[in-house]
């Protein structure tokens, strides 16, 4: 009687740090860790909530919007400074007090400080941003400079 051997499919995964080949478990894991830590650019990710952001252009304004769910508007700091926009914050934790007995199962949510810098696309007018922070999702509206603004020009 022939015999007939089944082996487990070997995944192949693509990687940032040039780890493309058979990849046991316990190295797709490590793989996984630090795929985890770049944003979808394979830039890192420096702040454990992996805050994502969105950087859009207008001719009046540059506008970012990033989402920060769990964040009070309170523990926000936004600063423009050399053409570098900042924005730190802190997500507190949740500390129930009274049931001693509660087992945790999986803790994947996280806690602490963030911030975030990026150079501005073009000079603005830090004096008319405004910030509005919304069901999570905090916009930053940064006016450009009149100096960058598009200009009409009449012909004679």
């Amino acid at each position: 009687m022939a015999q007939t051997i089944v082996t487990k499919p070997q995944l192949r995964r693509r990687s940032p740090f040039g780890l493309g080949q058979w990849l046991p478990n316990s190295m797709l894991d490590l793989d996984r860790m630090l795929e985890s830590m770049l944003d979808t650019n394979g830039d890192f990710i420096p702040d454990p909530f992996h805050t994502r952001m969105d950087v859009s252009e207008t001719e009046q304004a540059v506008v970012v919007k990033m989402d920060l769910p769990g964040v009070a508007g309170k523990d926000i700091e936004i600063s423009v400074d050399n053409n570098l926009l900042t924005i730190r914050g802190e997500r507190k934790e949740e500390k129930e007090e009274g049931d001693k007995t509660k087992q945790y199962h999986r803790i994947e949510r996280r806690f602490g400080s963030f911030s975030r810098s990026l150079p501005l696309p073009c000079a603005v007018n830090e004096a008319e941003a405004g910030a509005e922070f919304k069901e999570g999702v905090l916009t930053v509206t940064l006016p450009k400079s009149e100096s960058v603004k598009p200009r009409k020009i009449t012909v004679k």
